[in-house]
């Protein structure tokens, strides 16, 4: 383009189309009948014309353009127009110099521009009490500047007993955990019918597989190695507690509710916040901060209680989830401020002698943990829409998880640079209102395939198809599937997933969940449709791995291994994909014009060849009860599922699937032990060491074992009570909930009584709205249904009942004491 040329004088409104000529136009005061000749160059334009650059016309007295606007029209002499004053310049320089003195003077007068503690905090020392609790000092300012900075300072740890039993009695009573069984909870106590030594095996069984699962992409619990054989000495921890026991045993009892789901959420997230607010052993910070990041993860997956009632079947997570993790997060970023974890510990200057307590690889825990909470923190504010609170990274800029130059957190690494890096602070909300064509929204969708090619790149994304065992649901279907073959199929599912599938899938299921709630309708290169069925394929490698199996002994219902698998609520996605997949069958069904009808039949049946052995397992327990299953099944035409319920074709599964019972007999346990929580009970603990007949640890014991023990203690025992420990009603509260359970014999009759003149007592009718015939018991097929182990298992008919305590009831028209029998066996399991 050329460059224009300025000083024109006419307007491109003057033009004449017709022969793109200019048409000139004289202007000025007599010269309406006069021809102005522009081809002649004027020797001098006025001052105005000059300093406009525009063309003068040399108009006497006054040109055209002063004319136009009643300006007086001057022309000066030429030497005097370019001339400077002498000492122009040396004037000029003086006069820079003044106002940037001005100017300078100026801001910061109006400013008190202070330097900022943040831009000049490396420029001093900083202090820790690194040997005693690693608590961060700061640089001291008042110390040093009074000159009292002191050379070393000790820092009260206190480990008292007392502490830890009151902290340990708060987890007996919140959790109800049994207090002479190594504080195991009664629930899986009683499943086990008291087998301690099996349930030990189990436990180090979820021990081993919460480390190749939740703890395998965001370490959580940090080194591994460690933590392992913390918890495993505390599953075998005699009855001297150590210091550690209180951190330790939540931090099993997390574990074990990531398997089983046996506690109230309510409850634990209380008892979690009273655990941590009285642990004042300071050794034990980093501990603690792990252990809230691992409650945080926990809740982030939703309440569990949510599905625990009939009325939501398929409820999503409830709202106080979110609640309690808002806390827990605000409580952990308290914590990680007062260690300084984002402050480089080489920097650090202990204040208390020497650092023979510390850790060969404290500094490396340190960032491992810092790191870990860094992303739950901005994880959980991209997902639920919270403000951005936390500008540590950005203030101080800590040391990447990349310096530890350790292979297996690479997956971690590439997760922190997608999330912390591209996503910190964003409104996930604002974007996915956006347009398409925004470019903000564009910027998205570029940051998530960003993301996925960093995973193809290093082969961490996870397909069906890299499982040779699941062709059945990835090849075309030239024969149709039946009910028998799809009952084929799934007993052959008896995959065991290793550590890095289980890193894989979550990186996955990371991108594709972004990907699915910010798709929009438009976009042609990306479905829905197909998104939610990838989605779902990963699922179902979860739903289905039986890695978590014992001699085939069921641990829990296969669905409860999706519902804390990663930091956000997998249901909620399940349900989302679910949906997906029966609006896109209803939109083909009365969509007409099809461009590709084959495709779309093609489509159609990957969709209900993999919805068949979906729901299946999903709906295994709610078959004809839950009401999006019936849709599902008319959408899609889903074969007749409630036959695999049936008593031939149950035994065939290796998965246990009921769900629903198992749920509802955990959500009848703790309702019936927080009843029996607020009444008195008698204190029926037994010394198992010291008894004749055992000389082993009572975790070998088996449970003949404990019944023997029980009967010949209940042949001793003396059902009288004098008045004075009948009215005492305190003291039967403080040993109540770790009371064994006692076995009474209903062949026998034997009462002793120490005075004679006593009225005998009357033993309550323990079936009094129950039939006499004899008691049927399997404990285990009760609160672990459809398990493989039971179901071989012939029935016990047995002629006593174990009772988990007895309450004395203070009679109100005499002075006779009654018995009130709580039988746990009565309860709806």
């Amino acid at each position: 383009m050329a460059k224009r040329k300025y000083g024109r004088s006419y307007s491109l409104d003057d033009t004449d189309v017709s022969n793109n000529k200019v048409l000139i136009v004289p202007t000025g005061k007599g010269t309406s009948n006069a021809t102005t000749d522009f081809s002649v160059r004027k020797a001098h334009a006025c001052d105005r014309c000059r300093l406009k650059k525009i063309r003068c016309d040399g108009l006497k007295p006054n040109c055209s353009n002063c004319t136009k606007i009643n300006f007086p029209c001057k022309t000066s002499d030429k030497l005097s127009r370019r001339g400077l004053p002498k000492g122009y310049t040396e004037l000029l320089e003086k006069e820079i110099v003044r106002l940037t003195n001005l100017n300078a003077n100026s801001t910061v007068n109006a400013n008190s521009n202070l330097p900022f503690i943040n831009d000049t905090f490396y420029c001093f020392d900083n202090y820790n009490t690194r040997t005693a609790n690693e608590r961060f000092l700061g640089h001291l300012t008042w110390n040093i500047l009074t000159n009292n900075i002191p050379n070393s300072i000790t820092v009260t740890s206190f480990n008292d007993r007392n502490q830890i039993d009151l902290q340990l009695q708060l987890l007996t009573d919140f959790l109800n955990l049994n207090a002479d069984f190594n504080y195991l909870p009664k629930f899986l106590l009683l499943k086990y019918n008291y087998n301690l030594q099996f349930l030990k095996n189990l436990l180090s069984v979820i021990i081993k597989d919460f480390f190749k699962r939740q703890n395998s992409l965001l370490l959580l619990l940090y080194p591994s190695n460690s933590w392992k054989n913390l918890l495993l000495e505390t599953i075998n921890s005699t009855t001297d507690a150590t210091v550690e026991e209180p951190i330790s045993l939540l931090t099993l009892l997390y574990i074990i509710q990531f398997t089983w789901s046996c506690f109230d959420d309510f409850r634990l997230f209380k008892v979690t916040k009273v655990i941590i607010s009285l642990t004042t052993n300071n050794t034990l910070s980093l501990k603690v901060l792990q252990l809230i990041n691992l409650s945080t993860f926990y809740f982030m997956g939703g309440s569990v209680d949510s599905c625990k009632s009939k009325s939501s079947l398929t409820g999503s997570s409830n709202v106080d989830s979110v609640i309690w993790t808002n806390d827990l997060l605000n409580l952990n970023f308290a914590n990680i401020l007062n260690m300084g974890l984002y402050i480089n510990s080489k920097n650090l200057i202990p204040l208390s002698g020497s650092n023979e307590n510390c850790k060969p690889n404290e500094e490396d825990d340190r960032l491992v943990t810092f790191w870990c909470f860094q992303f739950l923190n901005s994880w959980w504010s991209l997902i639920q829409g919270l403000p951005k609170s936390n500008f540590l990274v950005e203030e101080f800029q800590p040391k990447s998880v990349s310096v530890l130059e350790i292979p297996k957190l690479k997956p971690f690494k590439i997760l922190l640079n997608f999330i912390i890096n591209s996503l910190d602070g964003c409104n996930l909300l604002h974007l996915s209102s956006l347009g398409i064509s925004d470019p903000n929204f564009q910027l998205l969708q570029d940051e998530l395939e960003g993301f996925k090619k960093n995973l193809l790149l290093w082969n961490l994304y996870h397909n069906l198809s890299d499982h040779d065992n699941f062709r059945f649901l990835t090849a075309d279907q030239s024969v149709e599937l039946t009910t028998n073959s799809l009952l084929e199929n799934l007993t052959c599912l008896n995959h065991k997933l290793n550590q890095p599938d289980f890193v894989e899938i979550q990186l996955t299921l990371f991108y594709l969940s972004l990907k699915l709630i910010t798709l929009k309708e438009e976009n042609q290169e990306s479905r829905k449709e197909d998104i939610s069925l990838e989605i779902l394929t990963l699922y179902f490698l979860i739903l289905t791995d039986n890695s978590n199996n014992d001699d085939n002994q069921q641990l829990q219902p296969q669905q409860l291994n999706l519902y804390h698998f990663t930091p956000f609520n997998s249901i909620d996605i399940i349900n989302l994909c679910l949906n997906n997949l029966n609006n896109w069958a209803i939109s083909l069904k009365y969509e007409n014009n099809q461009n590709e009808p084959h495709l779309s039949r093609r489509k159609f049946g990957n969709f209900q060849n993999f919805l068949n052995h979906w729901c299946s397992v999903w709906y295994y327990d709610e078959l004809s009860t839950n009401a999006f299953f019936q849709v599902l099944k008319i959408n899609f035409k889903l074969l007749p599922l409630e036959t695999i319920q049936s008593s031939d074709h149950k035994q065939q599964l290796l998965i246990s699937s009921n769900k629903l019972k198992y749920l509802n007999s955990v959500a009848s346990f703790n309702s019936s032990s927080l009843k029996s929580n607020h009444t008195s009970k008698i204190n029926t603990q037994l010394n198992l060491l010291q008894h004749s007949n055992i000389n082993s640890n009572f975790l070998d014991a088996s449970p003949n074992d404990f019944n023997k023990i029980f009967m010949n203690n209940f042949e001793n025992y003396d059902y009288e009570t004098d008045e004075g420990y009948a009215e005492d009603d305190d003291e039967e509260e403080s040993d109540s909930d770790n009371s064994l359970p006692l076995e009474i014999p209903f062949n026998r009759n034997k009462t002793k009584f120490k005075n004679k003149n006593k009225e005998p007592q009357r033993n309550l009718p323990l079936f009094q709205s129950r039939n006499n015939n004899s008691t049927n018991f399997s404990a285990d097929s009760d609160l672990n249904p459809n398990s493989p182990s039971t179901a071989s298992t012939p029935k016990k008919y047995l002629d006593h009942i174990i009772l988990d305590n007895r309450d004395i009831i203070n009679g109100h028209a005499s002075n006779k004491q009654k018995f009130k029998i709580q039988n746990i066996l009565n309860s709806t399991f």
